[in-house]
C-alpha cells in the first residue's frame, strides 16, 4: 500500500493562540512546474460554525485523576493531573490538568481556572484529540491547587458546513 504522508504535494498548517484556529492541508498531485507565479486552488472545506457560546461554571472541582464533573450536559473526567511532563513548557507552566470524555469535546471553546480566593489561574491549552476510543484536552497551568473553579465556555448548536473555495493566488517556486 502507498504511504499517505510521503505524498507529492503541498502542504500547509496554521492556528493562531486565540479562541478561533485553521488548520490547511493542501494536496496536490505533484509539484508546481518550474517557474510557475501562480497558484490555483478550489474545492470544498468543511468548517465548524455555531451561532452563540455558553458558559457553565463549576465550582470546586477536586483537582485529581478520576475527579468527575459536567459542562452542561458533556460527562467529563480528569483523566491526569500533576507536574507538567511537557519539556517545552514546564519552566513556565508548571502543572497540568488532563480532561476526557466518551464524547467528542470539540464544543468547548474555552476553559478557565480559579483558586479558592477567585483569582485566575494562568493557563493554556496544550493539547487536544481524540476519536474512537474518547476523546481528551489537556491544559497547562501556572500554579498547583487542589481544588477549582472551573469555568467553561461551550458552542451552542455546534454544525458542520460544506463550504467552496476557489483561490487564484501569486507565488514565487
Amino acid at each position: 500500500s502507498q504511504d499517505p504522508f510521503n505524498k507529492p504535494g503541498i502542504s500547509f498548517q496554521s492556528s493562531d493562540s486565540g479562541a478561533s484556529s485553521a488548520v490547511f492541508d493542501l494536496r496536490a498531485s505533484g509539484q508546481p512546474a518550474k517557474g510557475a507565479t501562480m497558484l490555483n486552488i478550489s474545492g470544498m472545506v468543511n468548517a465548524q460554525i455555531a451561532g452563540s457560546t455558553k458558559q457553565f461554571t463549576v465550582e470546586n472541582v477536586e483537582m485529581k485523576t478520576n475527579a468527575s464533573f459536567t459542562l452542561g450536559d458533556l460527562p467529563v473526567m480528569i483523566s491526569d493531573v500533576g507536574t507538567n511532563r511537557n519539556a517545552w513548557m514546564a519552566k513556565e507552566y508548571k502543572y497540568s490538568v488532563t480532561f476526557s470524555s466518551l464524547r467528542d469535546m470539540d464544543g468547548i471553546s474555552s476553559l478557565e481556572f480559579f483558586d479558592a480566593q477567585g483569582n485566575k489561574i494562568e493557563s493554556r491549552k496544550s493539547s487536544w484529540g481524540g476519536g474512537f476510543l474518547g476523546y481528551m484536552m489537556q491544559f497547562d497551568l501556572k500554579q498547583n491547587v487542589d481544588h477549582a473553579k472551573i469555568v467553561a465556555n461551550c458552542w451552542q448548536d455546534l454544525k458542520t458546513v460544506a463550504v467552496p473555495i476557489a483561490i487564484k493566488t501569486g507565488v514565487g517556486f
